[in-house]
């Protein structure tokens, strides 16, 4: 179901000439139990989608992360096979590419992974870093609630519900 949500979001982009790149956090919930997975996809300029790939490495290795590539084709076939031979059962980030492509880092038990660090890289490849740090992104109520309705509205073609 993930999967085809992304499909109807790249679908939802394209229609507007932008370009889907998202990352995905998936963490355990060790005193609580459970784990807590999301999602961030945004729509960028076909100019920053080529540069997708670059940006995302160049900041991972910036920051002493190594990632690994699991291609659109593996994603295709069995998207949670491909992760799971990636990451096991560990905790993960993974960045989805514009082409379906994934970079993926398994995140060992007590390593610390910042938890801003796809966001700061989307924020980069939508040319507003200042939007980053997500406390800096409020709007007021109404400003949020008219741009849900905008985005409700013009998703509606592409929703799979």
């Amino acid at each position: 179901e993930v999967e085809r949500y992304l499909t109807a979001l790249r679908a939802y982009y394209a229609a507007d000439g932008k370009e889907l790149v998202a990352f995905e956090r998936y963490l355990v919930l060790h005193k609580s139990g459970g784990n807590h997975c999301h999602i961030n996809a945004i729509g960028i300029t076909p100019a920053a989608a080529q540069t997708a790939r670059q940006v995302i490495t160049a900041a991972a290795q910036s920051a002493g992360y190594a990632l690994t590539e699991i291609s659109a084709t593996a994603v295709t076939v069995s998207p949670q096979a491909a992760l799971r031979a990636a990451v096991g059962d560990c905790e993960y980030f993974m960045a989805i590419l514009p082409d379906g492509t994934r970079l993926v880092r398994p995140i060992m038990r007590d390593e610390r992974f910042p938890m801003s660090f796809g966001r700061e890289v989307l924020a980069s490849l939508a040319g507003v870093p200042q939007r980053a740090d997500w406390k800096k992104c409020s709007v007021s109520p109404a400003e949020e609630a008219a741009r849900s309705e905008k985005f409700k509205e013009g998703f509606k073609a592409f929703d799979i519900v």
